[in-house]
């Protein structure tokens, strides 16, 4: 049987077992809280480690954006005007002024032959027809081609010689060079002489009736000191178409 005094002993021993269990609860307790802290703190910088960035005034700092490792990042480039299917061509106005049309000169040379009426000898022109554009020179040239080879006809006769040839011929301003073959020198009297000069003078001449005419057989210029035929008729150069009227009264 229990004594008081033994019942006051196990009341005692229950109250330390209790405090004991009480103060391993609380420890238990505390060290858990501790250990959350500790496992917190060390996942946050410490302050005196932390660098305080400047801040910006006014301006917002936004997250990095995550990516993803198994997709390339996503570039955005610039906008770039694609060409549509129609192309508009500003094509500026062009005024085409036709330029007026340029006269050509057509030269109308002329040979020049002889005509008996009675006791009279005329001088008598015919027209050389030539293509457009023909040089001064040319023109000339073709007149006197037509009158050393066409001959005497049943009213035109000529006193050149036949078989006379023009060597060459040059133009030098108002100045025309005639230089004949020396067939031109062959037979015939003074008139003879006068007329045939006559002709070679009027057939140069043609183009411009005030034009001086120097006449050469074989390159030498008939003269003073080198007469023309045998009778030696004198000329005296140049030669233009009013000093022939004058001197032989030839028109």
């Amino acid at each position: 049987m229990k004594s008081k005094y033994n019942f006051s002993i196990e009341q005692d021993i229950f109250k330390i077992y209790v405090v004991i269990l009480l103060t391993a609860l609380a420890g238990a307790i505390l060290w858990a809280r501790n250990y959350t802290l500790q496992d917190i703190n060390s996942q946050q910088p410490i302050a005196s480690q932390v660098k305080k960035m400047p801040s910006t005034k006014n301006q917002s700092i936004q997250p990095p954006a995550l990516t993803n490792p198994t997709q390339a990042p996503k570039v955005n480039h610039p906008a770039i005007n694609q060409p549509t299917n129609q192309v508009q061509v500003t094509v500026p106005f062009i005024k085409v002024t036709q330029k007026p049309k340029v006269a050509i000169n057509r030269l109308e040379p002329e040979a020049y032959w002889l005509k008996f009426e009675g006791e009279q000898i005329k001088l008598v022109s015919q027209k050389v027809v030539l293509k457009e554009g023909v040089s001064r020179e040319i023109a000339i040239k073709q007149a006197f081609n037509s009158l050393l080879t066409n001959y005497q006809t049943t009213e035109l006769t000529t006193t050149i010689p036949q078989n006379t040839k023009l060597l060459s011929l040059k133009i030098d301003k108002n100045k025309i060079h005639v230089n004949l073959s020396t067939e031109f020198t062959d037979g015939g009297g003074s008139d003879s002489m006068i007329y045939r000069v006559a002709q070679v003078i009027y057939t140069a001449s043609s183009i411009d009736p005030k034009a001086k005419v120097y006449i050469y057989v074989e390159g030498q210029l008939l003269d003073e000191n080198h007469p023309l035929g045998g009778e030696g008729l004198v000329l005296t150069e140049p030669l233009t178409r009013q000093q022939l009227a004058e001197d032989f009264s030839i028109n």
